[in-house]
């Protein structure tokens, strides 16, 4: 029978230069993707100080959005949301979406709230930020973008919460199934052809069986793999886990009927159940026509999978859908070559080593040359679709090797690399082998067989590797090169109303003083139009005490009491000379964007005194008014075990101490892990006291990334109102890069 077609020298020098010239010009002129929806463009713009109210907000995203399951919250100070009506997208461009606001906004700052689920690939990427409305005449502080946090904050085109591990898996099924489901009726109708009649007859039935068998398993798990992702992109629209997404299961019509990702989930869902259905009711030994018909199916199952992949985001490049395509043709090649390898190891192998002595080297002979060819052709297929799929999104190293996305592209090429070279090996030079078994008189031997068993069960093995990577690259977002205006990329905050200057405002002023150690700290705060002014004055009571001239710094951080948004670090500069009785420190940063509760510690590090710390509660009331009043210093200490923290559960050990450093016992403790790199929070969970240990309490956490986490602790004490902590700690994952810190 030969080798396939595509053997043949057709593909001769000057095809292969022009291939190689229309790679080039792909990857040079390739549309850049900017999958998973980033905030491109918002009006007002972050920052933005307007003389009057606008009559809506709108974001532009990076790709089409779905707005029955988006969300665009505005609120006001006193955190009451200032929104008219529900999120619309503008019919001219899906890509942008708004919310109309009340009429005759007064003047104060507005902080945007925004959750966004693609239309294309239904991933949600959520974002803030702030305006101020300042009339001409009154005075008002202003917005800054998102508070900075010292474990980073959400960026301002919009982040992704990362993929739950469990979803990750799923994904991973669906593409090895879908492997199964097109590789094995593929090999069956086309590289079976090439054993001869005489041969093949004998196992034809055997060969079916497990044929049936193999797809009826795939079908399966892919149908399985899709219920299940469903469940997991239902509880990501609605911000819930999936427990309760299952409350809520009538609302996947919703999803199918006004997103992508649905639309082509119901494809793919109707491509397996056809497949299921046929290898129910066609078991025993279909006919090739009736496998062409499941190859098809299969390919209808990919093409679903392509329409809702990170390349359908991608601009056309002259009206072709060059990054659909591209991921299509790529998905193509993986199931050709990979469902193949899955064909061999559990179909074709085990029937052929039951087949008379001198039957199997010739069958063998017919198969494995035929698909090595195969397997060189969708090797080189994914090669060109997969530079030009990076291509598409970007080709920034630095963005790459910095972005989750990119490490686990870069372990998925390592591994690739040596299942491409056992593909070579098998081509080089099993195929040559099995190839002289054809000859007259030639013996078979069982080594090769077996030997052709271990290179194939290899193959499979890295071939699933390469798929779970691959699974985890269609829901995470692709890198975006940090130069140039790259998709994501949000307008600089609006210059000042022109027109005549307003009338400098009268500062509000609050203040408020503590003594700790003989050191006297005297606070006053006053918002500016800059941000918000704060103002410590350290006074050595004690004369006895050594003098302030051993300061060597003043800290203050400031942690809000009634939302999870971790502990913000002002920069601190002294004003004049260092006293030995007095010293004047001042600091500016936007705080007090939502009305509450504050605690603000200022901690006074000496290098030869002790250091000195004292707490003071700020609350800002919903008119804009500021109490400040003393309070009692807290601080939670957190350690891991094991120590350092990997990845997976592991015990976190919390010590509650005050001021002095001294064990707070008797407290209960509700602790939320959380990542802020990726928007990630895990339950929060209750913390026992630790027996034998004043003051330390323990609780087991699941922290499935490797990086730096934060840990909110919610401290309740008999008598006292409750205080915010928090602490960091970083965790190694020892199977990927850390998630770098953030800057």
């Amino acid at each position: 029978m030969g080798h396939l077609p595509l053997a043949r020298s057709r593909f001769g020098p000057a095809r292969l230069g022009a291939l190689t010239a229309i790679l080039l010009l792909s990857l040079i002129f390739a549309p850049r993707a900017a999958a998973h929806a980033r905030l491109a463009q918002s009006d007002p713009p972050a920052g933005a100080v307007l003389p009057q109210a606008p009559p809506m907000v709108k974001l532009t995203m990076s790709e089409s959005i779905s707005p029955q399951f988006s969300r665009i919250q505005v609120l006001d100070r006193a955190r009451h949301d200032v929104t008219a009506g529900p999120v619309a997208v503008d019919l001219r461009d899906p890509a942008t979406i708004g919310v109309v606001l009340q009429p005759g906004l007064p003047s104060g700052v507005y902080t945007v709230l925004w959750r966004a689920i693609s239309a294309v690939d239904g991933h949600v990427t959520l974002g803030n930020f702030a305006f101020t409305i300042q009339a001409p005449g009154e005075a008002v502080a202003p917005a800054a973008p998102a508070p900075a946090s010292d474990a980073g904050s959400a960026p301002d085109d919009g982040s992704s919460p990362p993929p739950p591990v469990w979803r990750w898996i799923w994904r991973a099924l669906v593409l090895i199934g879908a492997a199964g489901l097109l590789g094995g009726p593929l090999f069956s109708s086309l590289i079976l052809a090439g054993a001869p009649a005489e041969d093949l007859q004998p196992l034809a039935p055997a060969l079916g069986r497990r044929l049936a068998r193999l797809v009826l398993v795939s079908a399966v798990v892919v149908l399985g793999g899709l219920l299940a992702d469903m469940l997991y992109e239902l509880a990501a629209v609605r911000g819930t886990d999936v427990p309760a997404a299952l409350g809520n299961v009538a609302q996947v019509g919703d999803i199918i009927t006004t997103t992508g990702y649905g639309a082509f989930w119901a494809v793919k869902v109707v491509a397996v159940v056809a497949l299921l259905g046929y290898a129910l009711w066609r078991g025993g030994t279909p006919t090739r026509p009736e496998w062409t018909a499941a190859v098809m199916n299969g390919g209808f199952l990919l093409a679903g999978e392509a329409l809702g992949s990170h390349g359908a985001a991608a601009r056309g490049l002259g009206g072709l859908p060059l990054g659909m395509l591209s991921d299509l043709l790529h998905l193509l090649a993986a199931a050709a070559w990979v469902g193949g390898l899955i064909y061999l190891a559990v179909v074709a192998l085990p029937v052929v080593r039951r087949a008379e002595p001198g039957v199997a080297g010739r069958v063998l002979a017919r198969l494995v040359p035929r698909f090595s060819t195969l397997a060189l052709v969708s090797i080189g297929v994914l090669v060109v679709t997969g530079l030009l799929n990076l291509a598409i999104h970007t080709l920034d190293p630095a963005a790459i090797v910095e972005s989750d996305y990119g490490r686990v592209l870069l372990v998925k090429h390592l591994l690739f690399l040596p299942l491409a070279a056992l593909a070579a090996l098998n081509h080089g030079i099993v195929r040559p082998r099995l190839v002289a078994l054809l000859a007259p008189g030639a013996r078979e031997t069982a080594p090769l067989t077996r030997g052709l068993g271990r290179t194939v069960g290899t193959q499979v093995a890295l071939a699933v590797a390469v798929m779970i990577c691959a699974a985890g690259l269609t829901l995470l977002p692709p890198p975006v090169s940090a130069g140039g205006s790259a998709p994501g990329s949000v307008p600089a905050p609006a210059a000042p109303p022109s027109g005549p200057p307003a009338p400098t405002p009268t500062p509000v002023i609050a203040s408020a003083s503590q003594t700790v150690s003989g050191i006297g700290f005297d606070l006053t705060t006053a918002p500016g139009v800059e941000g918000d002014h704060f103002t410590v004055a350290v006074t050595r009571s004690d004369l006895a005490g050594p003098p302030l001239t051993d300061v060597l710094k003043l800290q203050l951080r400031v942690t809000p009491q009634d939302v999870d948004a971790g502990s913000t670090s002002l920069e601190v500069h002294r004003v004049g000379a260092a006293e030995p009785d007095r010293q004047v420190y001042t600091a500016t940063g936007q705080i007090f964007t939502l009305s509450g509760a504050y605690q603000l510690t200022a901690e006074l590090l000496r290098t030869q005194g002790a250091d000195v710390r004292a707490g003071f509660r700020l609350v800002l009331a919903d008119d804009g008014t500021l109490a400040i009043t003393p309070s009692e210093v807290l601080q939670a200490l957190v350690t891991t075990n094991p120590s350092p923290a990997i990845s997976g559960t592991v015990q976190l050990n919390i010590k509650i101490v005050d001021g002095q450093e001294q064990p707070v016992p008797g407290a209960t403790l509700r602790v939320t892990p959380l990542m802020p790199s990726h928007g990630h929070v895990e339950p929060t969970g209750d913390a026992v006291p630790v027996a034998g240990q004043p003051g330390v309490y323990r609780l087991p956490a699941n922290l499935p990334m490797g990086g730096p986490w934060l840990v909110l602790v919610e401290v309740d004490r008999p008598g006292q109102p409750p205080v915010k902590l928090d602490g960091t700690f970083s965790v190694i994952d020892p199977l990927a890069t850390a998630t770098p810190a953030p800057p």
